[in-house]
């Protein structure tokens, strides 16, 4: 009985972690994005603002070179398992603060964010 139980555990944890895999996204910002873009994988966006509105747990961010408007708030809530990761292309991948003068980037309440 224990060792249909174990089987059964590890069926689970394998769909969940297999079901994380598949939902995570590879996602663009790019100077020449469309922000008219689908939220899908694959999508290159052209400000910050409307990629951050597609991101979910367990998606990558990739920024390409350039300067982007920042002024964004992230808030999302990822998991070990699943984190959001952001990333830039090099140093010349470059987000500035808003005109408001808030914060290129803010994380509120999130967790599990690779920078």
């Amino acid at each position: 009985m224990l060792s249909i139980y174990r089987f059964f555990t590890c069926l689970i944890l394998t769909v969940a972690v297999f079901v994380s895999t598949i939902s995570a996204r590879t996602i663009h910002l790019a100077p020449d994005g469309d922000d008219d873009a689908e939220c899908a994988t694959g999508a290159v966006f052209a400000t910050m603002e409307r990629a951050v509105q597609c991101l979910t747990p367990g998606d990558t961010l990739l920024i390409a070179n350039g300067v982007y408007s920042g002024g964004v708030q992230v808030e999302i809530i990822s998991t070990p398992t699943a984190p959001l990761v952001i990333r830039g292309e090099s140093l010349d991948a470059v987000i500035q603060g808003s005109p408001d003068k808030v914060d290129a980037v803010r994380f509120w309440e999130c967790s599990h964010v690779v920078l």
